[in-house]
């Protein structure tokens, strides 16, 4: 049966509190292994049902009643219905109708952004997250199958925009790199504020790295955002077009390879990694599951037998579009792989178009020395992969 629950004060960073909405799947046990998680962020005015009725503003907002959090928590679930949905309510609201999310970013008075490069936005949402988890007895968490989708209207987009400044400083932190690499895609739903600067991230580098992330990206706005002549922010369309268009130029310039492995030489290839590789600056990304039980039981025995561990990478052209445009295939011995605990140095080669050409591969022990790590499992679970970007340059004729 599906619940909606208020969960009040749920704390992330310390003493950092905010109320969120839980609804369980339509289409779903709620201790599944491979739930999906959306987080919604909502806009001014849109707070929990009996504030919207008990404002003291002296505004009508019956009207905006069907869009209170709990509404569109349940609007959110009938389009996601195997999702678990968390609408995750502004921690304060200014004169009752400005939205304040500045548990995420730093925030004026009004809930208007200024944003910075720091971890806060992305290590409040974990932690938020885990919580609501652990009180809910949820078995959910950002290591297993869990995939993620974060919604932003209006108001609530500064978040989403905080969070791509987090993306940037989070790659050394191996719990924010597991939670981001469960994030599937990220909405921005006409993402608006009062304030007259970074309604839209246009921060070139930020930009760069998060198209190399491999989220999907959807963005929504209106007429009333970006062109309305009454509002003295009205440049705010040129800002959304440079948003909108960096990614899709980006988009362009990424190359994505999927990449399947197999134990022994009946090649049985399972899904292993996807590496993104950023065009512009040749920038590498893998987002790669733990091996299961299973693949390391056959990767020991591959190595006692003294067989070959095999590799192969599929350039796809989009994530939408999964069309191979090329692959290549490669092997190692299987016992350099498992008595080097899973440290492997993965080449790719491309070609002078950009376009992916080769994968070969090496590890940090080709001679497959005895190692005292390789014989425990937990040491077995994670790849420690290296990715070794190779462009082709063609000479001009001169030395």
């Amino acid at each position: 049966m599906q619940t909606q629950r208020l969960l009040t004060r749920v704390e992330g960073l310390s003493n950092r509190f905010n109320d969120v909405i839980y609804k369980s799947p339509q289409h779903l046990t709620p201790n599944a292994t491979n739930g999906h998680i959306v987080c919604y962020f909502g806009g001014d005015v849109q707070d929990l049902r009996h504030h919207m009725v008990d404002n003291t503003t002296g505004e009508d907002r019956s009207h905006l009643l069907a869009y209170c959090l709990e509404s569109v928590t349940s609007i959110i679930s009938d389009k996601f219905t195997a999702s678990h949905v968390f609408a995750i309510r502004a921690n304060r609201f200014h004169n009752k109708t400005y939205a304040v999310y500045d548990n995420f970013v730093v925030s004026d008075v009004f809930g208007s952004p200024k944003h910075e490069f720091s971890k806060q936005a992305l290590t409040h949402l974990r932690l938020l997250l885990l919580n609501c988890f652990n009180q809910l007895d949820l078995n959910l968490d950002f290591k297993g199958d869990h995939k993620l989708a974060v919604i932003g209207f209006s108001k609530g987009c500064v978040v989403l925009n905080q969070l791509l400044y987090s993306f940037y400083v989070s790659l050394d932190d191996t719990e924010l790199k597991d939670l981001i690499s469960r994030i599937e895609c990220m909405y921005w739903c006409d993402g608006g504020h009062s304030g007259s600067a970074q309604t839209w991230v246009t921060c070139q580098p930020v930009l760069n790295h998060f198209a190399t992330l491999g989220i999907g990206v959807h963005i929504n706005v209106s007429p009333y955002q970006v062109l309305c002549p009454f509002r003295p922010w009205v440049r705010l369309l040129l800002f959304y077009k440079k948003f909108s268009e960096d990614l899709l130029i980006n988009e362009s310039n990424i190359v994505y390879i999927k990449l399947f492995h197999a134990f022994n030489q009946n090649l049985n290839y399972e899904s292993r990694a996807l590496i993104t590789i950023n065009g512009l600056n040749n920038s590498p990304l893998i987002r790669q599951e733990p091996l299961s039980i299973e693949s390391i039981a056959a990767l020991k025995q591959s190595s006692s037998e003294g067989s070959n561990y095999y590799l192969k990478a599929v350039a796809i052209k989009s994530l939408e579009n999964e069309n191979s445009v090329k692959s290549s295939t490669t092997f190692i011995s299987a016992c350099s792989l498992y008595e080097s605990s899973l440290s492997d140095i993965l080449v790719v080669t491309l070609d002078p178009n950009g376009q992916f050409l080769s994968l070969s591969a090496s590890t940090l022990n080709p001679q497959c020395v005895s190692s005292v790590k390789s014989s425990l499992a937990t040491k077995l679970t994670n790849f420690n992969t290296t990715v070794v970007v190779m462009p082709t340059v063609v000479s001009n004729g001169y030395i």
